[in-house]
């Protein structure tokens, strides 16, 4: 295994001890959440996924060209538009260009884009208690190998809700947050980090506001955490029925081809699948949940199929996971093996 590359992005660093919120299809302010307010913050609506939340005109907009996996292009293309310096957001050109970088795979760069344009965001009077990239931090850093600051980033995404320091989160409340430390606890098997999340999720989950997506998903990590809350344990065929209006997993499977919110739902849903998969001590089952959710069309947004494609070897580009690189060996030993005993 080749070494961690150093962190290099400098004074970026202590944005660790801040939070963010979820970037999901919006951005919700919390406090208009708790009051059943439900204002969105114009500074980072997204339109599903499949526009830039800059551009006026989709036929020369830069993410036209991530849509189109031409991402060299569209890095090229969002350096021309910084360079104009015409943009009235230019921390949201930053973040796009981040984005074009990270799914080309040139990580060091993406993290050092989406930080920038964090700390522009947290500096800004407009949007005080914002740290809207600090997720993306935590996925690049956990992709570069560096998964304790990327334990700690998810650790101060979650805690920055909970404690009022953070002011944006997804529409349930901030359950993105807890699912990325829970998955992030799970797999460096990291017991307290693993229960902070659950003690944050069982928090969320008297609330309300659990019932907007992805709340389904806190209620099923917990289970019989709380009895009062939840009198049973949940099956994620419930969860299916419950949230897709099908228990057959091929259907939402075969609607989210189509329908980019339920691709979105479902890619987190089988994300978090794979996890309580890996927690119950079933690597085969959560490999099957990776695998289905990295083959769904990704946009680009959704942290989950990031760390879920790196898992089954699909991501970064021309990249294998180290455990795909010793079941590689593996299988090549048995082959050679069968190929000795049939001569």
């Amino acid at each position: 295994m080749h070494a961690c590359p150093p962190l290099t992005f400098g004074s970026h660093h202590r944005i660790a001890k801040c939070g963010r919120d979820q970037l999901l299809l919006l951005v919700w302010r919390v406090g208009d959440i708790e009051s059943g307010n439900y204002q969105r913050s114009p500074l980072l609506s997204l339109d599903q996924g499949n526009t830039s939340v800059m551009s006026k005109d989709p036929s020369r907009d830069p993410w036209d060209l991530i849509r189109a996996h031409q991402y060299e292009e569209a890095v090229t293309a969002y350096d021309a538009k910084l360079a104009a310096g015409k943009e009235k957001w230019p921390e949201m050109i930053i973040a796009n260009r981040a984005t074009a970088l990270l799914c080309a795979g040139r990580l060091p760069e993406a993290l050092e884009g989406f930080s920038t344009a964090n700390d522009i965001h947290r500096q800004s009077r407009a949007t005080p208690q914002s740290a809207p990239f600090l997720e993306s931090m935590g996925t690049v850093l956990w992709l570069m190998g560096h998964r304790s600051v990327a334990k700690e980033l998810y650790r101060s995404a979650a805690d920055g809700i909970r404690f009022g320091t953070i002011a944006y989160a997804d529409i349930a409340g901030g359950v993105g947050q807890g699912l990325l430390l829970w998955y992030a606890g799970v797999t460096t098997k990291d017991r307290n980090a693993t229960e902070h999340a659950v003690d944050y999720l069982t928090h969320l989950v008297k609330k309300p506001r659990i019932k907007n997506w992805p709340g389904p998903l806190a209620q099923f990590v917990i289970e019989r955490r709380a009895q009062s809350l939840l009198p049973h344990a949940q099956s994620f065929r419930e969860l299916l029925r419950d949230s897709f209006k099908t228990d057959n997993l091929r259907e939402v499977i075969e609607h989210a081809k189509s329908d980019v919110l339920t691709r979105r739902h479902l890619v987190q849903a089988l994300f978090v699948l794979g996890t309580k998969h890996r927690k119950k001590g079933d690597e085969d089952g959560c490999r099957r949940a990776f695998q289905q959710c990295a083959q769904l069309e990704h946009l680009y947004l959704d942290q989950e199929w990031y760390l879920a494609a790196a898992e089954v070897g699909l991501f970064p580009p021309g990249r294998a996971t180290v455990r795909d690189q010793r079941s590689r060996r593996s299988h090549s030993r048995s082959c050679q093996g069968a190929r000795r005993r049939a001569g």
